[in-house]
């Protein structure tokens, strides 16, 4: 029995039929039926030659459509209830309304090409990603020379010399057939031809194949038209990707929409102390926290403020192998993601609420892609600064009512505050600690010894982290860093019994102890054995007190002290040396 989804897309797949093979007057009737047509969409229509109104009518209707009739073309899109189309309805439509033709979209990341072939597919567009994962199968092949798919999604390294190696699609844009099967091509997050593909400030580009992209326009049809997308491009970048791309200004069509979005708010807390003060990311922790993704400069500020988070939640272990996925779900059980620039660019995750920027970008186009990723479902609030939108005077945005938990503030007498001074409750973070009697410390391993085994911990922790099979998501300081270390190395033997000492001196979760805390006690008792082996080897020193200095007779005390080799020359007996020298004989004279 069909589902009500399988039965909407049946009725779907027979309108798009119907609006492919109708003329301009069914076209019409079909438009007032399914269409809100508002003043500015009829003038607009109204300007245009047949041809042309025909293809605007079949687009529209096609948006409706594809946005399952959330969509109102001319209208403001994010007013919509998100459709996770955005950019990618530019890359449906033409294939929808040409299912014959070929499209070839250039994508920066392979999870992108895969969110985007999904979504393709899901409209019956045959779909296929080409890149460096993509087999060497004659049949698959054969299929993509012949034109058997309507879309080709691919990475720029593909369509040109990478490596020392001509990839296989680049070799097939030298065959004319092929070519000409290409109907138009498509550059997905163009920005990345200025932020990946061009020398920056005396750094080379990371990826110089999006920097060549000019080339590709070289070895298509002269006819052959070329989108360039992105949410990011700001003045600087536009020109670069222009300039890079071969438009002509004078005739090339850019369409712009402003950045400021009715449905995003900025906003900003100043930290307390530095950014490895994890506790500034409590306010986003709660019972039911909201969705959010945490941006990160580098990956190290990553893994240390996620492992603050777990502590405080008390994931599971399976719930840390439950990422991307898990996080995409609307009903998935993790909440809050921490990331790096890698999904930043492309990611579609419909109810994304907040998204956070832990430390300053640094730059304005950052900013701007990393906040593209929230604000992807209904209208929320609108301002009058933040677009042209209606907006609520009564609706104020308050952070410390929208998060679940509290910000962290400092007072000008070093004291730290969970909520702010107007909060009766706030809670004091680091109040005087009472002092503690002095008494007898605990007993440490000695100093001459904690180096070596600091020096074996880390042999070992290099060698645990390469056979780590999820070495390439978590980096050697998830297992121990360099506090932990000297930590371990100062602890005594005799208070280092088992795993679980090393769980409690450092102070771990359970699932670290679980896959971690019995390797690193072998490794340390490890070096404890072999220094009492070693130390059992070792010839034993004589017992017995320190040799005790001789006294001096009463003649000797009244001698001044002179050292040995003086005082041999002084007893040495006198020697007669004779001298044979010959006489000038000019003296004589």
């Amino acid at each position: 029995m069909d589902t009500p989804e399988v039965q909407f897309d049946a009725e779907a797949a027979e309108l798009l039929q119907e609006i492919r093979i109708s003329p301009l007057e069914e076209l019409k009737s079909l438009a007032s039926s399914f269409l809100t047509l508002d003043a500015p969409l009829v003038e607009y229509l109204e300007s245009l030659v047949d041809k042309h109104k025909t293809i605007a009518l079949k687009s529209c209707l096609i948006v409706q459509i594809i946005s399952r009739y959330r969509i109102i073309p001319r209208k403001f899109q994010l007013e919509a209830s998100g459709t996770g189309s955005g950019k990618t309805l530019c890359l449906i439509i033409p294939n929808l309304l040409y299912p014959d033709t070929t499209s070839i979209t250039i994508s920066p990341l392979k999870r992108l090409q895969i969110l985007q072939a999904s979504e393709l597919e899901g409209w019956g567009i045959r779909t296929v990603c080409i890149n460096e994962d993509t087999p060497s199968d004659k049949a698959l092949w054969t299929k993509i020379t012949s034109g058997y798919f309507q879309h080709i999604i691919t990475q720029p390294e593909q369509l040109r010399i990478h490596n020392g190696h001509l990839p296989r699609l680049a070799k097939l844009l030298n065959d004319r057939h092929f070519v000409c099967t290409v109907s138009r091509v498509n550059v997905d997050e163009a920005h990345f031809i200025y932020t990946a593909g061009l020398p920056l400030y005396g750094v080379p580009a990371f990826r110089p194949s999006w920097g060549a992209l000019n080339l590709l326009r070289l070895r298509l049809g002269k006819g052959t038209p070329l989108l360039a997308m992105s949410a990011t491009l700001p003045p600087h970048i536009k020109c670069a990707v222009v300039r890079n791309l071969n438009f002509d200004p004078s005739t090339m069509l850019s369409l712009e929409l402003p950045t400021s979005r009715p449905n995003i708010i900025y906003s900003t807390h100043r930290i307390v102390g530095s950014l490895s003060e994890y506790r500034n990311l409590d306010f986003l922790v709660s019972e039911t926290p909201r969705k959010t993704l945490v941006f990160h400069d580098n990956t190290q500020q990553c893994s240390d403020s996620r492992a603050h988070q777990n502590k405080l939640l008390g994931m599971s272990k399976a719930y840390l192998k439950q990422v991307f996925d898990d996080f995409a779900k609307e009903d998935g059980a993790c909440k809050i993601l921490h990331t790096t620039e890698g999904l930043s660019t492309g990611l579609h995750v419909a109810d994304v609420d907040v998204v956070v920027d832990y430390g300053a970008p640094r730059a304005m186009p950052t900013v701007i892609q990393r906040g593209g990723r929230a604000g992807r479902r209904a209208l929320k609030i609108t301002t009058d600064w933040c677009c042209d939108q209606p907006h609520d005077t009564e609706i104020q945005f308050d952070k410390r009512t929208f998060f679940p938990g509290r910000f962290i503030y400092e007072e000008k007498d070093g004291k730290i505050y969970a909520g702010d001074v107007d909060e009766p409750d706030r809670i004091h973070l680091n109040p005087p600690k009472a002092k503690k009697p002095k008494g007898k410390g605990k007993k440490n391993r000695k100093v001459a010894d904690r180096v070596p085994l600091q020096d074996q911990l880390n042999d070992w922790l290099s060698s645990a982290h390469t056979t780590d099979p999820l070495r390439a998501v978590r980096p050697p300081t998830f297992i121990l860093d360099a506090k932990s270390i000297k930590s371990l190395s100062t602890v005594h033997p005799d208070r280092m019994r088992s795993s679980d000492d090393v769980t409690s001196t450092l102070d771990e979760t359970p699932e670290w102890a679980e896959e971690w805390a019995s390797r690193v006690f072998y490794a340390i008792s490890k070096y404890d054995d072999e220094l009492v082996q070693r130390r059992a080897t070792m010839p034993q020193r004589k017992v017995g007190g320190k040799k005790k200095p001789r006294k001096a007779t009463e003649l000797e005390a009244d001698v001044e002290w002179e050292p040995p080799a003086k005082r041999q020359r002084k007893g040495a007996p006198l020697v007669e040396v004779s001298t044979n020298v010959r006489r000038s004989s000019r003296l004589n004279k």
